[in-house]
């Protein structure tokens, strides 16, 4: 019998049923078959001395380590339950997960942290690498150390413009038309969007959609561009006295949405009476303002699972294979407010 020190090895399960090592190794890995009075015999060993696969040990023999990355903003909002959705799919498959934060969401701050990140799941020996990246114009050059030793990596939620691989995310486009879509019920004549930086694949994608939504109605569209997914007080307020008279605003996502809400109710501005306001994104932010909006749940979870499947099934695999992208549905999460 082991001591609690000791690492509780198969030659000692073996030596206990009476059977081969090479038996307890198939029963326990899986990658085999017995009896099944001699795999309840040593399952029932393994389960009295406490045993634990060796996983540094499995992955010399078999050049997997069982682990995968997630590397994901660290003020994570969104991407909470898209961890989740990866996280429960990976425990299902008995792989480890290693996750790790990025600070901040752009700059060369975010983009030497990220690559640090990724270079220390090389070390790791990481089987593959789940990222929401900050450098969205990365090429690759970036992922050198990744393609180099053919570890497998899916992006989520945000596009890479100059390197082809594996995407999970949401469909930005087809969200902005159902934004459209939805905002033409008030039969608006000028319509606002409040939209982020083109370089944003979100943003853009959510606006395109939008636009094309409305190409057929005669609506007037004019856009703010704020260059990131919140803004100001003093910075929503100029832009919407700027504007004037408007019927409806789609912002790109709902930090902008509810800052315009605010700003609306300062102003005197009915809302959905006088102006209809849409969001994106459904991020349960605290306050009557994010209770109300009506706005695009993402299903970050759902995001994260598949991501986390298509990932899987990548680990392993031998020769190229043709790059997928998956987009989840939005749902709209009609509030009230347009």
């Amino acid at each position: 019998m082991a001591t609690g020190k000791q690492a509780v090895s198969m030659k000692a399960i073996a030596e206990q049923a009476g059977v081969s090592v090479m038996t307890v190794s198939r029963v326990l890995t899986g990658k085999g078959s017995a009896s099944a009075k001699t795999t309840a015999l040593i399952k029932g060993i393994a389960k009295d001395l406490k045993y634990r696969p060796n996983r540094l040990v499995r992955g010399i023999q078999t050049g997997r380590t069982g682990m995968v990355g997630v590397i994901l903003p660290a003020d994570l909002g969104y991407y909470k339950n898209l961890l989740v959705g990866a996280h429960d799919y990976f425990a299902a498959k008995d792989c480890g997960v290693i996750t790790s934060l990025v600070q901040g969401n752009m700059g060369e701050e975010a983009i030497t942290d990220e690559l640090g990140k990724l270079h220390r799941l090389v070390d790791l020996r990481a089987d593959g690498v789940i990222l929401r990246p900050v450098n969205e114009e990365a090429s690759s050059a970036y992922f050198e150390e990744l393609i180099e030793r053919a570890i497998p990596m899916v992006v989520v939620d945000r596009r890479l413009s100059d390197y082809k691989c594996d995407f999970v995310g949401t469909d930005d486009y087809l969200g902005g038309q159902m934004a459209a879509e939805h905002m033409l019920r008030r039969e608006p004549k000028r319509v606002l969007v409040c939209s982020a930086s083109e370089v944003l694949r979100t943003s853009f994608e959510r606006v395109r959609g939008f636009r094309d939504g409305l190409k057929e109605s005669g609506v007037e569209v004019v856009e703010h561009a704020f260059g990131r997914f919140y803004s100001s007080e003093s910075d929503m307020k100029k832009v919407l006295k700027e504007q004037g008279r408007l019927d409806g605003i789609f912002c790109v996502g709902d930090l902008l949405a509810i800052r315009c809400l605010r700003i609306l109710e300062q102003m005197r501005v009915s809302v959905p009476g006088d102006v209809g306001v849409i969001g994106f994104g459904n991020l349960g932010l605290p306050g009557d303002y994010g209770a109300r909006l009506t706005t695009f749940e993402q299903n970050p979870h759902e995001v994260g699972r598949q991501a986390a499947k298509l990932l899987y099934s990548r680990i392993g695999q031998k020769g190229k294979s043709p790059v997928k992208q998956q987009l989840i549905v939005p749902t709209l999460v009609d509030m009230g407010t347009c």
